[in-house]
């Protein structure tokens, strides 16, 4: 603009002039206040200045790298009406740095003079974990993951996978917290949250932890077989008490052994000893399961079984002869205690046969006009009778007689 002053006598005559002399108008430059020159910030950061007289609006461009604002270099370029503006999306993080500037702009839209360059770089922002604890050991129902926001996020990738690197969990929440709806196994995992814009891309790099997972449980103490008689023996009744595990609600089954194979349908907390276990080694199996837990195995203590006051062969009886019509068959009396008496009685499928001759231990097959009474085998019984053995303070018995079958084959 120019200027001069001229002097006007009492007539209104225009006298001498001054000399003409010029400026020029301007509006002093934005102030910016955030982001500082250098300053490192997360890719929400708001940009804000302040505020200028006659301001009607104000104009903001931030540009890549580039402090001379070339148009292939602009990030974006927009007009506020405040002194504070956040872009639409985060800034991506980058090696580089970034530039802004902002001008005013007067009621008729005549703009201000652009304020000095501000450099600033755009940092990840990390996602903070805060739960399960790094390193810690977990419930395999009992993980619950927790992580604090972040700002500018609109949701957030949850990433769970085991030791091998397979994927247990993946989901998508706007939430700050997630429950997987099923149980982990036992083993060591990592689990990583990424922050995520609007539109899904990712405002940094995941934040990554690990944990353990315990799905073991653990008796106190091995099975303990308990008996009601002095000494495990035949008739002896064995039983087992319930274990104490590392934790609660656990569920046991039982399976008694003899000589380490299971024993058909013996399944409860109680057995009783049988002629079958005689000199056998019997122990039993505890199982405890729970839910969501690796099923645990324990085996108790062997005690071998002795006759008590049962009478046991060491050998049976056997039958000799051949199984034809006609042809006599006898027996062997087995091996027994000394001072066991032992006596015979003849079956034919399993029935009593009129017995021989007192002391007999031989019988004659049936003759054919008889085979119709005569089944397909022809066994026979020894019974054998002992001395009452001497009374115990555990179990008092009366002397009783013992049977041992044998059967020959036609």
């Amino acid at each position: 603009m120019y200027w001069k002053v001229s002097a006007i006598d009492v007539n209104d005559n225009e006298l001498s002039s001054s000399q003409t002399r010029q400026f020029t108008k301007t509006s002093p430059a934005v102030e910016t206040l955030t982001p500082t020159a250098g300053a490192q910030v997360a890719g929400t950061t708001p940009f804000r200045w302040s505020a200028q007289a006659y301001a009607g609006q104000y104009e903001l461009e931030v540009s890549r790298n580039d402090a001379l604002f070339s148009s292939a270099n602009r990030l974006f370029l927009t007009k506020a009406w405040t002194t504070a503006y956040t872009w639409t999306k985060p800034i991506p993080v980058s090696d580089s740095p970034y530039y802004y500037r902002v001008r005013r702009l007067d009621s008729a839209g005549n703009p201000g003079a652009w304020s000095a360059p501000v450099q600033f770089r755009v940092v990840a922002e990390p996602v903070r974990l805060t739960a399960p604890a790094s390193e810690s050991v977990q419930l395999p129902n009992g993980p619950s993951f927790a992580w604090e926001p972040v700002a500018g996020a609109a949701t957030y990738l949850l990433d769970v996978r085991d030791s091998a690197g397979k994927a247990v969990a993946s989901v998508a929440t706007p939430a700050t917290g997630y429950t997987p709806f099923v149980s982990l196994a036992d083993g060591r995992y990592s689990w990583s949250v990424t922050a995520r814009a609007n539109d899904g891309t990712a405002m940094a790099a995941p934040t990554q932890d690990t944990f353990t997972v315990d799905a073991s449980l653990v008796a106190g103490r091995k099975p303990v077989i308990g008996m009601d008689t002095e000494q495990p023996q035949v008739g002896s009744t064995l039983s087992v008490a319930p274990l104490s595990w590392n934790r609660p609600g656990v569920t046991e089954t039982h399976q008694w052994l003899r000589d380490g194979a299971p024993i058909k349908g013996a399944t409860s907390t109680r057995y009783v000893a049988t002629a079958a276990d005689h000199e056998k080694a019997i122990s039993v199996r505890v199982t405890g399961a729970l839910a969501s837990y690796t099923t645990a195995v324990e085996t108790s203590n062997e005690v071998r079984i002795g006759a008590g006051g049962t009478v046991i062969a060491s050998a049976p009886p056997t039958v000799t002869g051949k199984a034809a019509v006609g042809q006599k068959l006898g027996s062997t009396a087995g091996s027994w205690p000394a001072g066991t008496k032992v006596t015979y009685q003849w079956l034919r499928n399993g029935s009593p046969v009129a017995a021989p001759p007192a002391g007999a231990s031989t019988c004659r097959w049936p003759t054919p006009r008889r085979r119709s009474r005569c089944g397909s085998r022809a066994p026979c019984r020894a019974c054998v009778t002992a001395p009452a053995p001497p009374r115990r303070s555990a179990s008092r018995r009366r002397p009783r007689a013992r049977r041992w079958a044998c059967r020959g084959q036609r």
